[in-house]
C-alpha cells in the first residue's frame, strides 16, 4: 500500500539529519521500485487525497 510506504519514508526521513518537510521527490526517492506509483505525480495525487 502506498500509503504505508510514503509514511515509512517519513520515519526513516526523521532518523536522519532534521528536516522540516519532504518534497514529493523525496518520498518517490524513498519507495521500493516495487512501491512506487508511475512517476512523482503520483505520489502528489496520493498526498492530496489524504486531506479529502
Amino acid at each position: 500500500m502506498l500509503y504505508g510506504h510514503a509514511v515509512r519514508a517519513f520515519a526513516a526521513a526523521k532518523e536522519g539529519p532534521i528536516r522540516r518537510h519532504l518534497r514529493p521527490e523525496d518520498v518517490y526517492a524513498a519507495l521500493s521500485a516495487e512501491s512506487r506509483p508511475d512517476g512523482v505525480d503520483g505520489v502528489i495525487k496520493a498526498s492530496c487525497s489524504l486531506v479529502e
